[in-house]
């Protein structure tokens, strides 16, 4: 049965990258934020930047439909001297999920699949997938679900080399390889083992790359048509895409790597077999998982529309009923919450597409009852808070992931805004 849980109109952006300055370096004078309403938030993003957290940043913030701050602080590219600008392009990897969940949700609601279908009745080759177990893999107890894609619980995982025997053996299908179509991607994942039986746990993962899959046998489009036809268009999110063309690499934001001292060093993103390879044309495989590069406008009026209960301008995208299945919890109740290895995210639970906060936790004690939003690899952050009609995204290019900048900020703009 769908649960509901109506959203409203807001949105706020924020951007950072972080990086610790070399000593010839020192010499150059940072660019400065100008003083706003929002100085505390300057103060505090060039604080990590003097810190050596961060390299530079965009912050914006959007409140009753309205942007209420933009800003770039310190450096797109410290090791060229070029300052950030309010129109940066970033990596927002992860960030691309809730993209790709809204798509999807746009075909359940011309009826083109039931969110409880299992993936093999579209996907056949899912039909034969098996559980991992060292001594034989098993069947699983039941068939994995669309619903179970949206939700991370369906058992298909991220590959590692550094991780578990089955984190391995993903790894060595070479799953992140964007030259094969997103039907040959999908083919690999079904031939490997899930992790459990859908249904039984939450664990993140690639279910989102076979989410696109599945939109483009429903649509009967390319994934990466379809999202422009049907979000980047209509939303005029002319920066949003999963390549950086030449004529806007020099807005890129660069992606700054800890090195084994600890310091932060620039990667350029043309190495294919990295994680922050920047592509110029369009991949093969578009991820629906962490493909997209996008600027803090472009991605803070898809969070307006779903702030509006689906809405922009004159256009409904989404019914509102469905924004509230995107943003209140999905999991089965045996479920508590999500995590991450031994990271226990309590409090947090997942909808379709989006984390939720269901109690006060630990792990994010400034996080408030009802606010949802979720991350990117490169330490990208944004939450929504509908009650304040708030919604803050924190973005930087910064590997590996952390929350720094999220952390320091959340409590400070509530207050403020209280």
């Amino acid at each position: 049965m769908h649960r509901f849980s109506c959203a409203h109109v807001l949105l706020a952006l924020f951007v950072c990258c972080s990086a610790l300055p070399t000593q010839s370096e020192e010499l150059l004078e940072r660019p400065r934020s100008s003083t706003n309403q929002f100085s505390f938030v300057d103060q505090i993003v060039q604080q990590h930047i003097d810190d050596g957290k961060l390299v530079g940043a965009v912050t914006w913030i959007a409140q009753n439909g309205k942007v209420i701050h933009l800003q770039a602080h310190g450096w797109r590219d410290r090791e060229s001297g070029s300052e950030m600008q309010r129109d940066s392009i970033f990596r927002i990897y992860s960030f691309t999920k809730s993209i790709a969940t809204a798509a999807a949700l746009m075909l359940w609601e011309e009826g083109k699949f039931e969110l409880d279908d299992p993936v093999e009745r579209y996907l056949p080759a899912f039909r034969d997938q098996l559980v991992y177990d060292p001594t034989g893999n098993r069947e699983p107890k039941r068939a994995m679900t669309v619903r179970d894609l949206m939700t991370h619980t369906s058992g298909i995982i991220s590959p590692a080399s550094w991780g578990s025997d089955l984190e391995k053996k993903w790894d060595d299908a070479e799953l992140r390889d964007i030259d094969v179509s997103l039907e040959e991607f999908s083919s690999k994942v079904a031939a490997l083992p899930l992790e459990f039986s859908p249904g039984e746990r939450w664990k993140y993962g690639m279910s989102i790359d076979v989410l696109a899959h599945l939109i483009e046998v429903w649509s009967g489009r390319k994934f990466e048509e379809f999202l422009h036809d049907r979000i980047f268009d209509p939303l005029r999110l002319s920066d949003t895409d999963f390549y950086v063309p030449e004529e806007k690499l020099a807005r890129l934001a660069t992606l700054y790597e800890r090195d084994k001292e600890g310091q932060l060093a620039a990667r350029d993103g043309k190495q294919k077999d990295k994680p922050f390879y920047v592509p110029t044309t369009s991949p093969i495989r578009c991820s629906g998982g962490g493909g997209l590069y996008s600027t803090a406008s472009d991605y803070g009026t898809f969070l307006q529309m779903i702030l509006a209960g689906g809405r922009h301008d004159e256009l409904q995208l989404l019914k509102p009923e469905t924004i509230g299945l995107m943003t209140s919890d999905q999991l089965p109740d045996h479920i508590a919450g999500i995590q991450f290895g031994n990271e226990v995210r309590d409090g947090f639970k997942f909808g379709l597409g989006f984390n939720v906060i269901t109690k006060p936790g630990k792990w994010d004690p400034q996080a408030r009852v009802g606010e949802y939003g979720w991350g990117g690899a490169a330490s990208c952050h944004y939450w929504l808070w509908p009650p304040q009609q708030l919604a803050v995204i924190t973005l930087e290019a910064t590997w590996p992931y952390n929350r720094h900048l999220e952390d320091a900020l959340k409590a400070k703009i509530y207050d403020f805004l209280d």
